[in-house]
């Protein structure tokens, strides 16, 4: 026997399935269209008890783990999710398949049967899945529903909606798909002893009673009344009459048939799938009362009860699919159980047809939606101390509303003219005659004083004196700056001499940074002192955090990281406040103090941020009970539970960075971006203060070897740091290929530093394929030769494909021409792959796609080619192979290449090679399985024999068999026959029958 493939790694694997029963495990293995054994670099966590199964399901890799046997539940579930994650957290995407209970809603049109699927669906109140017995019992004897789960990724509600899609325009692949399984696996169309078939069970043994009627038992005397042998339970042969006839047998025999619910009959018996919200709870559902009750109260689109899934959403986010095989009520039996676990499995695999692998790999996986959830939820219990802390002072605040409004200025406008609009005629004249008035407008150098007794007129006189003169009004205004530099100078001006310091450094790091600040983080760098010690000390903080804009009021504001009014962030008012500061329009005396450049705010940001991270003190996490926080009962229920690979990561300082950052808010933004603004300040300013941060404890503990952090020297070659590298690799050499996991060559590389790239390669740094794939793709040659240079016999093969691969989609020819002379030299041609081609030709790179024509570098690359180019339907491709692919074997690439646009649908490549005389071979065949009438009569009218044959298996065998009625048509129009023609489907006519009899 062959033993299974094996793939390389276990990341290759993105699809994780979970099963609760033996029959739910066997259905979806039997979906497998390809098995695996256990991958060769998988090492199974110590915590870790699952078994699993390895195979691939369409073109995505998948792995299935299931519940230890006898034990259910929303505990078991949650089990054996945390261990399938903890040797698995790559995963991407979660299925959990099996069997559910039915909830029929007949009066909304909810018609569900026993086989039917039931597929979670989120709304806008709930996930899909809802635990329905989480919560509280009240005073009053009601229950209070708490708590909540999380969605299924996004990637699979996508794959959902286009499926749909595709459903509504194509119909449903779930008979095919069925049939395909007990193809390949005859032995579950056989019941095994007392274990039914894995197939439709008949409408007679579907029956739905009223939620008043309760099943009645059967007991030995009651199975002879009804006509069962008590030695072998077995019906007599009326009660067998009554089974052909439709009546009701089984478990039910002596259930009251006046309680039954008449249901229309199904025009089919293939399932159908609903979508809903799922009930899950610790309990088996054979209530029917109560289940009515729960789904009341639950939401009117519950239409399923299972007992797994609950426990899997906050920690194994997945989409649940459930075959039903009873209705929640006292009726239920296990006649149906092995049929509703193949049609939950068959619309699993349904679905992973339409989900794009490279949308799966895009998305975040396990791990990191895990590591989301759990931000959210410190986050949400952040928020809702915060509002309880709001409501409690909601009477203090309204208070403090009165007394701000009382001590606010009035709206002095608004006032003028309201005063003038009460004002009498003739009111204020006896000033505007007088003397004094007189006076003070010839020289306004001089002040009149108006004075009086409260309410005796002074603001009406005031008033008065202002629409009096509007000509003086004018001229102040015209006097106030008339552009935004002259209104920006003017701000500056105003700031007192003892705050510049400060306003200048807010103003550096608003213009300069590279993220928004938050107001606290503001708030710490204003407390840094550079020539003090320490540099930073907290009690240095400014004590009302929102006050800060009064450093740079009308430069600044504060605004909210969302709608949601989140932390709160200082912004500069306006975009052109950045470009006024940096700009030369700033006046002689503003510009003596105020100017600044892209090298004086990055010196001055550089070393902020190097004093605060210098006095960051060292914290362990505190204890549970230390925390607020963690008095929480949801958060400690996540603590307690949490996958074994997230309980030791507080170890590698991300939960101790968590820390960090809640003592010191400017940590994250200093330890982010300080090596950014390093490279753009001046070297000799900041060269002394980072040499004695690399000596800091701090300074190790950043950049300590975890999976979360990159190292320092990995992010100086990111930042382009060439002077800091040089420091750090004189204190310690050992550090340049310390990590296995880095690349510095290709971080330098990939960011535009070339100086660091010369520096580092000139020093040892390992020359790996990712360096040479990121030179490649950049297409210099001043970096590609060099690292070609190193490239030995060992790791030729893997080096050169991928890197002629990324010069090839970039359209770099000079690059592609070194990779080759090296994979010449190293006799490796072999590994250049033909479908690189199409990557040229759809960029546009037609020097590329000449240059690997001109000189194919093997035997089998025009194969690949057009192979590749018919796949992707490339017609421009097309025609260019046809060209060039002249040698004695051309034509039988090319008839294949016809086949494989046929199957593929690409009517105007098929038309393309027919022109040019192709033959047909066995596309007639492709065309007839793959439903393509065009394609097909196309064919047939150039010459394709309507008797084509492909593994002992005629044109009109496969078109009956998957019941393409036009194709038999179109076949039988040209002459087909299936006389003396038998494959494994039969004939013709048994192939068109195969299907309904593989129903009954």
């Amino acid at each position: 026997m062959d033993r299974p493939k094996q793939l390389s790694n276990p990341t290759e694997y993105s699809v994780g399935f979970i099963t609760a029963l033996a029959n739910e495990l066997t259905a979806v293995e039997a979906m497998l269209d390809e098995e695996h054994g256990s991958p060769l670099n998988f090492i199974q966590h110590e915590r870790d008890d699952n078994c699993y199964t390895w195979g691939r399901m369409g073109v995505h890799n998948v792995v299935i783990a299931s519940l230890p046997e006898g034990r259910y539940g929303l505990v078991s579930a949650a089990t054996t999710a945390y261990s399938l994650l903890s040797s698995l957290p790559h995963l991407r995407i979660g299925l959990m398949v099996g069997i559910g209970a039915g909830i029929p809603k007949l009066q909304t049109n909810i018609d569900i049967r026993l086989g039917d699927v039931v597929v979670s669906q989120p709304t806008d109140q709930s996930s899909g899945v809802f635990q329905y017995d989480l919560g509280k019992k009240r005073q009053d004897g009601t229950f209070q529903h708490v708590g909540s789960l999380a969605p299924p990724p996004t990637v699979l509600l996508t794959g959902l909606q286009k499926l749909k899609a595709k459903r509504r325009r194509k119909g449903s692949e779930l008979p095919y798909i069925l049939e395909e399984m007990l193809r390949r696996s005859p032995k579950l169309a056989e019941p095994d002893d007392d274990d039914p078939a894995f197939v439709y069970q008949g409408s007679h043994n579907d029956r739905l009673f009223e939620s008043s009627v309760p099943h009645v038992e059967m007991t030995a005397e009651k199975n002879t009344a009804a006509g069962l042998s008590k030695s072998t339970q077995t019906p007599s042969v009326e009660n067998r009459n009554a089974e052909e006839a439709g009546l009701e047998t089984g478990n039910c025999v002596l259930c009251d048939r006046a309680g039954e619910v008449t249901r229309k009959e199904r025009r089919s018996t293939d399932p159908v799938v609903h979508y809903g919200i799922i009930a899950s709870g610790n309990s088996v559902m054979k209530n029917s009362l109560c289940r009515d009750e729960i789904s009341r109260q639950i939401d009117d689109k519950c239409i399923c009860f299972e007992m797994e899934a609950a426990g899997l959403m906050n920690t194994f986010p997945c989409l649940v699919i459930r075959g039903i095989c009873d209705y929640a009520d006292s009726h239920k039996n296990n006649r149906w159980q092995n049929y509703a676990a193949a049609t939950a499995a068959t619309f699993s695999k349904e679905l992973l047809h339409v989900i794009d692998a490279v949308d799966v790999s895009k998305s975040p996986n396990m791990k990191q939606i895990v590591d989301r959830m759990l931000e959210n939820i410190s986050q949400l219990t952040s928020d809702a101390k915060e509002a309880n802390q709001g409501l409690q002072q909601l009477n203090d605040n309204k208070l403090s509303e009165n007394i701000k409004n009382w001590l606010s200025p009035c709206d002095l406008w608004e006032t003028h003219n309201s005063t003038l609009e009460r004002r009498q005629d003739g009111t204020g004249n006896w000033f505007l005659d007088s003397d004094s008035y007189a006076s003070w407008k010839e020289n306004s150098k001089f002040s009149v004083w108006v004075h009086g007794k409260p309410g005796c007129g002074k603001t009406t006189l005031c008033s008065t004196i202002i629409d009096d003169d509007p000509a003086t009004l004018r001229r102040e205004l015209n006097a106030l700056p008339d552009d935004l530099a002259n209104t920006y100078a003017a701000i500056l001006k105003r700031i007192p001499k003892r705050s510049e310091e400060q306003s200048i450094r807010i103003l550096q790091f608003l213009a300069f940074s590279e993220r928004p600040l938050r107001v606290k983080e503001a708030v710490d760098l204003l407390a840094v002192e550079l020539k003090e010690k320490p540099g930073f000390n907290p009690n240095n903080r400014m004590p009302i955090p929102e006050e800060i804009t009064g450093y740079c009021s009308g430069l600044v504001v504060i605004g909210y990281t969302d709608e949601h009014r989140g932390d709160m962030e200082i912004q500069l008012a306006h975009a052109t406040v950045k470009e006024y500061l940096i700009s030369d329009r700033l006046s002689q005396d503003v510009s003596a103090h105020f100017a600044t450049s892209v090298a004086k705010a990055a010196t001055s940001i550089t070393e902020v941020c190097l004093a605060y991270l210098s006095e960051v003190k060292l914290v362990s996490p505190p204890n549970i009970e230390d925390l607020n926080f963690y008095k929480d009962k949801d958060a400690v229920y996540y603590l307690n539970v949490w996958p074994p690979w997230y309980h030791y990561k507080p170890f590698r300082g991300v939960a101790l960075d968590g820390f960090i950052k809640m003592r010191y808010p400017f940590a994250q933004y200093a330890a982010d971006y300080w090596m950014r603004h390093a490279f753009h300040a001046n070297t000799s300013q900041v060269e002394t203060q980072v040499k004695k941060f690399i000596d800091c404890e701090i300074f190790h503990r950043l950049y300590e070897h975890s999976a979360e952090n990159s190292s320092a020297l990995y992010r100086m070659a990111q930042e382009g740091l060439t002077w800091a590298i040089e420091l750090l690799l004189e204190k310690d050499a050992t550090l340049l290929n310390a990590r296995e996991d880095e690349s510095l060559l290709a971080a330098a590389i990939q960011h535009r530093h070339d100086n660091t790239f010369h520096v580092l390669l000139a020093r040892g740094a390992k020359v790996d394929r990712t360096a040479i794939v990121c030179a490649s793709s950049r297409g210099d040659e001043e970096l590609v030769r060099p690292l070609i240079g190193k490239v030995t016999a060992a790791n030729a093969w893997k080096w050169c494909s991928k890197a002629a691969k990324a010069a090839c989609a970039e359209g770099h020819v000079e690059i592609l021409h070194m990779i080759l002379e090296k994979c010449e030299e190293a006799n490796i041609m072999c590994c250049i792959e033909g479908e690189w081609i199409c990557d040229a030709f759809k960029g546009g790179h037609n020097a590329v796609v000449m240059a690997l024509l001109d000189s194919p570098p093997h035997a089998t690359f025009y194969a690949q080619s057009w192979r590749s180019a018919c796949e992707n339907g490339l017609c421009g491709l097309v025609e260019i192979l046809l060209a060039k692919d002249t040698d004695a074997d051309a034509a039988g690439r090319r008839t294949e290449a016809l086949s494989i646009a046929t199957d593929k649908g690409h009517v105007e490549i098929v038309k393309l090679l027919l022109k040019n005389g192709v033959g047909i071979g066995k596309a007639v065949f492709f065309a007839a399985i793959g439903n393509r009438e065009e394609i097909l009569k196309l064919l047939l009218e150039n010459g394709g024999s309507p008797n084509t044959t492909h593994r002992s298996e005629t044109a009109l065998q496969a078109a009956c068999y998957r019941g393409h009625k036009n194709i038999v048509q179109i076949l039988l129009e040209f002459g087909a026959s299936d006389k003396d023609l038998f494959g494994p489907l039969g004939s013709a006519f048994q192939s068109a029958t195969a299907k309904e009899k593989a129903k009954n």
